[in-house]
């Protein structure tokens, strides 16, 4: 088969939903949508509780904000009790305290309001409140949960369909994001090679184990800085391509701001390689960008104010004692978010350390001069996840922080791949390191409970015979010491990684979360279940 890295990148046409190739996108979508659902799970997160319930509130209330008094779990609460005043959460109205109703309380006093959780920001309207993540995912999500809405009724008394419904569209957006890596990869190289890209994307990336999980800011963004990337190398085609492109690239910056860096590298690159087109891109672009400035300007008072940064002082002060948000050395950020054993990129997805190859391609071959522009926008955001405050990305599974970049990254294999398979051994180390990824990516599936090694407790036990306690690690080694006759629990140490003080477990390989999510892999899996459960019935915590 001639290799489609002999044409020329920007003389492919729009995709076809007809023949051949269409027919391999269609399947790799269908498969990986089937994937992402296999475990039966969700995954449990406050950053995506917003997101799910924006769709409710545009549906029920036709706005893209809350109040306490419509979303009472994503808000804390103060209650007046005999022994003083106590701060409580709780997920009705209908909720009872001391035999009466939250509402009854309310009316009368006894209970007030507190403060939101952190995953909404204050607006310049009394009383109304934003997701501190943007309105992208929520919009992203609404045919589905509209389509939910009509089958149940009412689909905010159906909190499971709920939480399923907003999986779904995210796998549905990260599955799609695929086919576009697998439709842009068949620009340079072959029909099988451009498939194998996109299903290491597709299941050798934490796309698999976190964003098609639950709806976060990643899945969307995912999908398009993957469906701008498409249209971006058939600008060459003609200049309609360059407004798609802006479009998709500028509806991810709805999703999550930073995809901004792309946006202005590309703008960059066609002032100097293609200035008609630039401007078709500036003005598709604009729509998007006054749209999500009027949402700005709307509820913080400026175009230019983002509910993500007006809380992220908080936040960084509660973590590290700092409120800087770029306060991390770029150092460690790096080395944390590449190499360090449960967050690293190349730990999790090694595979990707060929994109740095592509790259370097990327420069020294005119038929990838498309691809030039995300090698820089790449640089730009790896830069700012490196210096941000919270680099390990909170309780996550695996580099989260910089997840979104791996459509990118994916693409960057290309300009790789033909010489790759030119080279036995290396095409075998590839294999290797894909199949490790793969493997990563269905311990974090099945077997990763947010709780379980972020939050690890410390154990000291009192074992009879034994003249100094014993100290261990995790639920499963305590409940064994617990079964010896006499045992006795003395002290429960909570390991937070986003405490200072446990912050090194980032960074021991015996302690890899890897390795914990493996060796106790059927524990993390019932406890996963018990989660799940628990948060679709219980949204206050």
């Amino acid at each position: 088969m001639r290799h489609r890295a002999q044409e020329n990148a920007g003389q492919l046409g729009p995709p076809r939903f007809f023949g051949r190739d269409a027919a391999w996108g269609w399947a790799l979508f269908v498969f990986l949508l089937a994937v992402y659902q296999i475990n039966g799970d969700i995954l449990p997160g406050n950053d995506a509780k917003p997101n799910t319930y924006l769709s409710l509130s545009l549906l029920g209330h036709g706005n893209l904000s809350f109040t306490p008094r419509e979303t009472p779990f994503m808000f804390t609460w103060h209650l007046q009790t005999p022994a003083g005043r106590q701060t409580i959460s709780f997920n009705t109205w209908a909720d009872t305290f001391r035999g009466q109703s939250a509402s009854q309380l309310y009316d009368s006093g006894v209970l007030t309001f507190h403060e939101p959780r952190y995953f909404l920001v204050p607006t310049a309207r009394e009383g109304i409140y934003v997701s501190t993540f943007g309105p992208g995912p929520g919009l992203f999500a609404l045919p589905v949960m509209a389509v939910l809405d009509i089958i149940t009724g009412d689909l905010a008394a159906h909190p499971k369909a709920l939480w399923y419904g907003a999986k779904f569209a995210a796998a549905l957006a990260v599955a799609a994001s695929a086919v576009f890596v697998f439709l842009t990869a068949l620009a340079f190289t072959s029909r099988w090679k451009a498939l194998i890209v996109a299903l290491a994307y597709g299941l050798g990336t934490c796309v698999w184990s976190t964003s098609s999980q639950a709806l976060w800011q990643h899945g969307p963004n995912e999908f398009f800085l993957a469906l701008g990337t498409f249209f971006l190398t058939r600008v060459g085609r003609g200049r309609r391509y360059a407004a798609f492109c802006a479009l998709a690239y500028a509806c991810a910056v709805v999703c999550r701001p930073t995809s901004a860096v792309v946006v202005v590298a590309v703008a960059a690159y066609l002032a100097i390689a293609d200035r008609k087109s630039l401007l078709m891109y500036v003005l598709a672009g604009l729509p998007i960008a006054v749209l999500l400035g009027w949402h700005n300007a709307h509820y913080f008072g400026s175009p230019f104010r983002f509910g993500q940064f007006l809380v992220a002082s908080q936040i960084a002060q509660s973590k590290t004692g700092i409120p800087y948000l770029w306060q991390t050395p770029l150092w460690e950020g790096a080395a944390g978010l590449l190499v360090s054993p449960s967050r690293g990129l190349l730990v999790y997805s090694p595979f990707m350390a060929l994109a740095l190859w592509g790259i370097w391609a990327t420069w020294r071959n005119r038929t990838f001069a498309p691809l030039r522009p995300l090698t820089v926008a790449l640089a730009v955001l790896l830069c700012v996840a490196f210096k941000w405050y919270d680099w390990w990305g909170g309780w996550s599974f695996g580099y989260r922080q910089i997840v979104d970049t791996t459509p990118i990254l994916a693409v960057l294999l290309v300009p790789a791949v033909d010489r790759l398979w030119r080279h036995k051994v290396l095409l075998g180390a590839f294999g290797a390191l894909l199949a490790w990824s793969m493997f990563v990516q269905v311990i974090g599936a099945f077997a990763y409970d947010p709780a379980s090694w972020n939050a690890k407790r410390q154990y000291e036990v009192s074992v009879p015979g034994r003249s100094q306690p014993v100290v261990v690690s995790g639920d499963a080694e305590a409940r064994h010491l617990a079964r010896i006759p006499g045992a006795r629990l003395l002290n429960v140490r909570n390991m937070d990684v986003d405490l200072p003080a446990y912050r090194y477990r980032l960074w021991t390989l015996a302690d890899s979360q890897v390795l914990y999510c493996l060796s106790n892999f059927g524990e993390s899996r019932a406890l996963k279940r018990e989660t799940v459960a628990h948060w679709i019935q219980t949204p206050s915590d």
